[in-house]
C-alpha cells in the first residue's frame, strides 16, 4: 500500500517538474519570439532607410543629370562664342594686314591719299 501512495507524490512531482520545465521553455520561446520580432522591426526599419536612400540617390542622380545638361548647353554656346571670336580675329588680322600695306604704299609713294594711286596723280 505504501506504493500506492507514493506514486502519486511521485506524479505530482514530475507532473510540477514538468510544469516549471514548460513554463520555462515558454518563457524561451516568448524571449525568442520577442528577439526575432525585434530583429524583422529592425530590418524593416533598415529597408526603409534603403529606399529612402535609394530615392535620395535617384533625385540626386536627376540634379546631375540637370547640371550635365545645361553644362554641355554652356560648352555649345562657348564654342559658338568661340568660333565668333576667331572668325573676328582673323577679320581683324586682314584689316591690319591691308593697313600695314596700305601704309607702306603711303611711304614708297604709290598710293595717294582721297583714292587712287601714283599714276592717275601724274596723268
Amino acid at each position: 500500500m505504501k506504493r500506492l501512495r507514493r506514486r502519486p507524490r511521485n506524479l505530482r512531482r514530475i507532473a510540477e517538474k514538468l510544469a516549471e520545465s514548460v513554463e520555462a521553455e515558454n518563457a524561451a520561446v516568448k524571449s525568442e519570439k520577442a528577439s526575432v520580432e525585434s530583429k524583422l522591426r529592425e530590418l524593416g526599419e533598415r529597408e526603409e532607410d534603403f529606399e529612402s536612400l535609394g530615392s535620395y540617390i535617384e533625385e540626386r542622380a536627376i540634379g546631375v543629370r540637370k547640371v550635365e545638361e545645361e553644362l554641355a548647353g554652356k560648352r555649345k554656346e562657348l564654342e559658338v562664342q568661340e568660333k565668333e571670336i576667331e572668325r573676328k580675329r582673323e577679320e581683324l588680322e586682314e584689316r591690319l594686314y591691308r593697313f600695314q600695306n596700305r601704309a607702306k604704299g603711303l611711304e614708297v609713294g604709290r598710293i595717294v591719299p582721297g583714292g587712287g594711286d601714283s599714276s592717275s596723280v601724274a596723268e
